[in-house]
């Protein structure tokens, strides 16, 4: 079966194609002729080979304080976004960790729910994400940070859940919009 050889450079959002070659030789010769050639890696592909990857979701969350990426979210974060009415969309948590007195802090983390082929891209997307989403948070997302969900029939109160790409709020049955309530 036909191959081809591409030569590569950069990873995740810097991840890109420099080049394609019928020989592994020429991609060679290519990346040689570069000034700095341990930037670039050559990846091979067998031609008309179609390549199956299962996509999962994976719920990611990010903590807003350090920025560290999560995926042991505590089970009611997680419970709650593990859900494929829920892909592409992000939400707001409130979850207590112990700090160094022994006492909890509260962490504020953006949760994310992505169907991704692998965890570490989907952790890679959230963080990309969260970047823009905070770039457009005023304009796009003003409620991102306030409670502003109420439960009318059980008067249970929770963040936002919005859809990234629309930028709608996702609200269930029996559930309207509190404004200004600030955390």
């Amino acid at each position: 079966m036909d191959k081809v050889f591409i030569v590569t450079s950069g990873c995740y959002s810097d991840y890109q194609i420099e080049a394609v070659f019928s020989t592994k030789e020429k991609a060679e010769e290519y990346i040689d002729s570069k000034k700095y050639p341990d930037d670039f890696s050559i990846e091979e592909y067998e031609i008309d080979d179609e390549i199956i990857r299962e996509e999962k979701i994976f719920v990611v969350g990010i903590d807003l304080s350090t920025r560290e990426t999560m995926m042991n979210l505590p089970f009611e974060v997680y419970n709650e976004m593990d859900n494929a009415e829920y892909i592409d969309c992000f939400s707001i948590y409130g979850v207590e960790k112990p700090n160094i007195q022994l006492t909890l802090d509260v962490s504020f983390i953006c949760v994310f729910t992505i169907k991704s082929k692998s965890a570490k891209v989907a952790q890679k997307s959230a963080q990309d994400r969260l970047v823009q989403i905070l770039a457009m948070e005023d304009a796009y997302y003003p409620l991102m940070r306030t409670k502003c969900v109420i439960n009318v029939n059980d008067k249970t109160c929770r963040f936002p859940i919005y859809k990234i790409h629309t930028k709608e709020l996702v609200l269930r049955p029996g559930e309207v919009e509190i404004k200004n309530y600030k955390y």
